[in-house]
């Protein structure tokens, strides 16, 4: 018994609209999932927003890591198609947040990475701070590439400010500064080489680590309040 066109039709269409691999004709890189995008104090009701979308485009798994990658060297043609679909949904995603936010996000690896590290930065009280020092240490880092560090030494003359506490450190009678004398005093013999990229490096590591910090805390937090 021969099946009609028309069921075959309805069963091919049943079938892509179930497919999570399958994007419909309304399924374009400009899409846009929610029309508030992520600010830093809206995370709950966007995610539920992008969620609820997701959910009706059967792609929610692409973001909450059910759908996984297929081993490429098993099915080629399977993982092609899921790395197709998940490029569109990273581009859904950033086209539903703020610039600056997307600006920080864009070379995740993939729809679920993209997700986990906006969940992780904004879905509780410090994200926004983390945002911010993340914000900055960009802003720090194009900045030292753009304009070299000052010479060092710069600052007021130690004896302006020489207390108790500083009494056994050594004050150099050339520049008035603590923390060596005169006979290794840099602004006299002058700087080692690579003295100003170093202390760029530290500077920029240093707020690195502090981001680091705060978002193991966060992590932490949010562990604790998901065991509660």
């Amino acid at each position: 018994m021969e099946v009609p066109q028309s069921m075959e039709a309805s069963q091919s269409m049943r079938s892509s609209v179930q497919d999570p691999y399958a994007l419909q004709p309304g399924d374009h890189s400009g899409l846009v999932l929610t029309f508030q995008p992520l600010q830093e104090d809206n995370y709950a009701f966007w995610s539920r927003s992008i969620r609820l979308a997701l959910r009706g485009k059967r792609k929610l798994g692409f973001i909450d890591g059910s759908i996984t990658k297929p081993d490429s060297t098993i099915d080629p043609m399977l993982a092609e198609s899921w790395q197709y679909t998940n490029d569109m949904v990273t581009t859904w995603l950033l086209n539903s947040i703020s610039k600056d936010i997307a600006a920080s996000v864009i070379y995740a690896g993939s729809a679920a990475l993209l997700w986990q590290d906006l969940e992780i930065r904004f879905s509780q009280s410090n994200g926004p701070r983390i945002f911010e020092m993340k914000k900055a240490l960009v802003t720090l880092t194009q900045a030292f590439a753009v304009n070299p560090a000052p010479t060092a030494h710069r600052g007021q003359p130690a004896n302006q400010y020489r207390g108790k506490e500083n009494q056994d450190c050594p004050l150099c009678t050339q520049c008035g500064l603590l923390g060596h004398t005169q006979d290794k005093c840099y602004k006299l013999h002058g700087y080692p080489p690579g003295y100003n990229q170093n202390k760029q490096r530290n500077q920029v590591n240093l707020v690195a680590e502090t981001i680091s910090e705060q978002e193991k805390e966060h992590i932490a937090d949010k562990d604790s309040g998901n065991n509660s």
